[in-house]
C-alpha cells in the first residue's frame, strides 16, 4: 500500500515538474514587456519578405517599405530560417542606396531556429518616418560553404 502511494505520488510530482517546466519555457520567450514578439509597431505596417544569400554571394535584400511609425528602430519577425553555413548571419535595414547600412544589425547565430522576433535600432542619421528603408541579410565572411534562407515580415 505505501508502495503504490509513493508511486501515485512521485507520478504526481513528475507531472507538476514538466507543467512547471513548460509555462517556464512559454514566459522566457516573451520580450521585456511581457508580449510575445517586438511591442510597438501594428501589424498592419508589417510586410512580407524573403532573403536569400550562400557564401560567396554573401548579401541580400529585400523590397524597400516606407517608415511610417515614429519609432527608432525596425522590428523583425523571422517565421523561417535555413542555414547550411555553420556560421553565424546579419539581419539590418539599409537606406535607399543599398550601400549605406542604416541600423546596427543584429547577429543570428548558427543554429537559431523560427520564430524569432527582434528589433534593430537605426544608427542616428536614419530611421525618419516618410523615407524608404530595406530589410538586409549578410552572411559571416568566415562562411566557406552553405547559404542562408530567412522569410518573415518587418517594419521599417
Amino acid at each position: 500500500m505505501k508502495k503504490t502511494i509513493y508511486r501515485v505520488l512521485t507520478v504526481i510530482l513528475i507531472f507538476a515538474l514538466i507543467a512547471g517546466l513548460s509555462t517556464a519555457y512559454a514566459e522566457s520567450s516573451k520580450d521585456c514587456t511581457g508580449q510575445k514578439g517586438p511591442a510597438g509597431p501594428d501589424d498592419a505596417y508589417y510586410y512580407s519578405f524573403s532573403l536569400e544569400a550562400d557564401y560567396i554571394n554573401r548579401y541580400d535584400y529585400g523590397v524597400s517599405r516606407q517608415k511610417v511609425l515614429p519609432y527608432h528602430y525596425a522590428s523583425y519577425r523571422l517565421t523561417s530560417i535555413i542555414n547550411s553555413t555553420g556560421c553565424q548571419f546579419y539581419i539590418n535595414v539599409r537606406n535607399t542606396t543599398y550601400q549605406c547600412i542604416a541600423g546596427t544589425a543584429r547577429t543570428i547565430a548558427s543554429g537559431s531556429s523560427a520564430p524569432l522576433n527582434f528589433h534593430v535600432s537605426y544608427l542616428s542619421a536614419y530611421g525618419n518616418v516618410g523615407s524608404y528603408y530595406y530589410p538586409s541579410m549578410q552572411v559571416s565572411s568566415y562562411a566557406t560553404h552553405g547559404s542562408v534562407s530567412v522569410s518573415g515580415t518587418w517594419a521599417p
